[in-house]
């Protein structure tokens, strides 16, 4: 399903949060896998940027990166301005194509050449080779009343689109949102 790394980088996400088991949302129960049974792989790379402007350009670049090495790519984003922002600069460019319901996933045997969009709820289910995971940041305030609630919903999206990713996993932010989440390094 995925390698050793991406596996770690899970259960690392699950161990820091253990009263949320994020597995189990998924009926995935990602405490008990052994990475002694997966592939070996590549590191999952966590990138910050300025901007959410250049976290778009850098997320797109590298997708067209890990598109052009054969690689069936995806960029999903956790938050919602960033998916804005990838569809009003690429949703009329013929290199991309958007899911933007589960509709959509019968798109993807006429796609394997296409950078894909979209966001995790549309694709679960699904893996692709190479995952750019955009906006890993949460945007809840940190005394809000529901800070629990919006914070598992933001690590839920998190497990859910860092779990489709078979061999890569890039993970993109920006230092414009206030909470930038300091065990994304420690899992990486």
């Amino acid at each position: 399903r995925y390698t050793k790394e991406i596996l770690k980088f899970l259960q690392h996400v699950n161990a820091f949060y253990p009263q949320m088991d994020l597995g189990h949302d998924w009926d995935n129960k990602i405490s008990g896998l052994k990475a002694s049974k997966m592939k070996q792989g590549n590191l999952p790379k966590l990138f910050t940027f300025q901007s959410i402007d250049d976290e778009i350009k850098k997320a797109t670049f590298y997708a067209e990166e890990l598109t052009k090495s054969g690689k069936q790519t995806i960029i999903l984003s956790l938050q919602e301005d960033i998916f804005n922002g990838l569809k009003e600069k690429y949703q009329n460019n013929p290199k991309f194509e958007f899911i933007l319901s589960k509709k959509d996933i019968a798109l993807l045997k006429y796609s394997k050449k296409k950078i894909l969009i979209s966001e995790p709820n549309y694709v679960i289910g699904l893996q692709f080779d190479a995952v750019v995971l955009c906006g890993c940041y949460s945007i809840y305030a940190k005394y809000e009343k529901n800070k629990s609630y919006y914070l598992r919903r933001f690590l839920s999206d998190l497990y859910l689109g860092a779990s489709r990713a078979i061999t890569d996993l890039i993970l993109t932010r920006n230092i414009t949102m206030a909470d930038p989440l300091e065990f994304l390094e420690k899992a990486i």
